[in-house]
């Protein structure tokens, strides 16, 4: 269902998160995840295009998904001056939304516009950024709602997308602590000193390397 500004902003966040909630329950994809949010977000009437740029395994930063970015450039491709740079790599560092109101029109061709950008992050890590271009006359309260979804997609992206690290290894000394530590334990299950004897020897080994 689009979003439309006449909605409230509770409403257009709950709908969202709904449709969040609902993809994020099977474990999707990334690209699962964009075709079923990105239209969504390009489809609210304040919106001129969707964009989401994301880490690839070499470190670069690449366009992962999009909405109506051909309608947007007219065919031409993106352009990106040195301020929308600047606005890219800030929120990837820091992983915190802005807003950059009235943006003059580019000389590639794209009107005036302004830009609503939330970060993707991995743990401590920001791995990307998901991006709206909005109609150069979006009023405050209209950029404040779209922000608010922007940040919605950007959590839930990096809850269901991110990549998931591998476990830490466990340090062969605390192994041998924890396996020291069963064995202390074996031993005082029993007051039989036949017993006692048995496990002291047959965990004795194992504990050791031995077994």
């Amino acid at each position: 269902m689009p979003f439309h500004p006449e909605d409230s902003a509770d409403d257009g966040l709950q709908s969202l998160r709904d449709a969040c909630e609902q993809l994020c329950q099977g474990s999707p994809a990334p690209d699962d995840f964009f075709s079923g949010i990105v239209p969504r977000l390009g489809a609210d009437a304040d919106v001129r295009a969707v964009l989401v740029w994301l880490l690839d395994p070499s470190g670069q930063v690449q366009l992962a998904a999009e909405d109506r970015l051909l309608e947007l450039t007219l065919g031409r491709g993106l352009s990106i001056d040195s301020e929308h740079q600047r606005l890219l790599e800030e929120t990837m560092a820091d992983g915190r939304s802005r807003v950059a109101p009235g943006r003059p029109d580019d000389p590639q061709g794209i009107p005036a516009h302004s830009l609503v950008l939330a970060g993707v992050r991995s743990g401590l890590h920001g791995i990307g950024v998901v991006e709206l271009f909005a109609d150069a006359d979006v009023p405050a309260a209209g950029l404040t709602r779209l922000r608010q979804l922007a940040e919605l997609a950007a959590s839930y992206l990096s809850r269901c997308c991110a990549p998931t690290p591998a476990p830490a290894a466990v340090p062969e000394d605390v192994r041998f602590w924890e396996r020291f530590e069963r064995f202390v334990l074996q031993i005082q299950r029993s007051l039989d000193p036949k017993e006692v004897a048995q496990i002291a020897v047959n965990d004795g080994r194992y504990l050791l390397g031995c077994a």
